[in-house]
């Protein structure tokens, strides 16, 4: 339960979210449903008012800063890069960074080739008196933050907001290689392209959440089918929308995203 200072009634309450190692969780919902406190939350950036958020079962905000500092990963949904450099933003101005480990971050957010395209590459300064930046590119460079060091949890609050076809791609291929690496990878969103990379749907409404079990699979015809066991999930100009109606016969999943799924087991 989060109740925020000075209200009376509870931002989110009754929520129950286990999430596995080397798991992808995606978690959607109506605006004003508690989606990024529940990232605040995830990430250590907020304190329940009555519960606990724990990490490999213990208790997140007993951890030292600076240590769950370096477990955690968090994209916030309102990006702001820091005064320096690119290489100094994805360092999380860490003095002790090496070149390889902001590079490391930089390949596995996909964001090298943007980067090379600046003026100084990874010495190109942002923040006030650095160059512009557009909201995507903005949003890839704090994916690559999110991922320094192969955090054990990345919490991304709308990382695709802004996203072209090409950030999208490279999202999508950092969720993969953080699952693969054992982490834990927790996304809001309602866009459907990151289905093809998330295991579970979470939807959260005011109240319970509701989970559904990913298990895609794609028919000979290129047709991606969803066989789950809660609710109904359909595509709507793009976004993600989950039913209420209980059901567990298949339902085709759209979109030319899905459609790359590679078969679950």
């Amino acid at each position: 339960i989060y109740v925020p200072p000075g209200a009376a009634e509870p931002t989110i309450k009754g929520i129950s979210l286990p999430v596995r190692a080397g798991e992808a969780i995606c978690i959607v919902g109506p605006s004003g449903a508690g989606k990024s406190t529940m990232a605040k939350l995830a990430s250590g950036a907020l304190k329940p008012s009555h519960g606990i958020v724990r990490l490999d079962g213990s208790d997140f905000q007993n951890w030292d800063s600076g240590e769950r500092g370096r477990h955690t990963g968090y994209l916030p949904q309102d990006v702001e890069l820091l005064p320096g450099t690119i290489a100094q933003n994805i360092a999380r101005l860490d003095s002790h960074a090496s070149s390889d480990e902001v590079v490391a971050a930089a390949e596995l957010a996909g964001v090298t080739e943007l980067v090379k395209k600046l003026p100084n590459g990874f010495d190109t300064k942002v923040g006030p008196g650095g160059i512009p930046l557009s909201g995507g590119q903005r949003q890839r460079i704090a994916l690559a933050r999110a991922v320094f060091r192969m955090p054990r949890l990345v919490v991304l609050d709308e990382p695709n907001s802004h996203l072209d076809a090409e950030g999208e791609i490279a999202l999508n291929s950092a969720i993969v290689q953080l699952k693969a690496a054992g982490s834990t990878v927790i996304v809001i969103s309602q866009r459907s392209g990151v289905l093809q990379s998330v295991d579970r749907i979470a939807r959260v409404d005011h109240g319970p959440v509701q989970v559904i079990e990913l298990r895609l699979r794609q028919q000979p015809s290129g047709r991606v089918e969803c066989r789950h066991r809660v609710d109904e999930i359909v595509r709507v100009q793009g976004r993600v929308v989950v039913g209420r109606r209980a059901r567990e016969d298949r339902v085709e999943v759209f979109g030319e995203a899905l459609r790359r799924h590679q078969p679950l087991t």
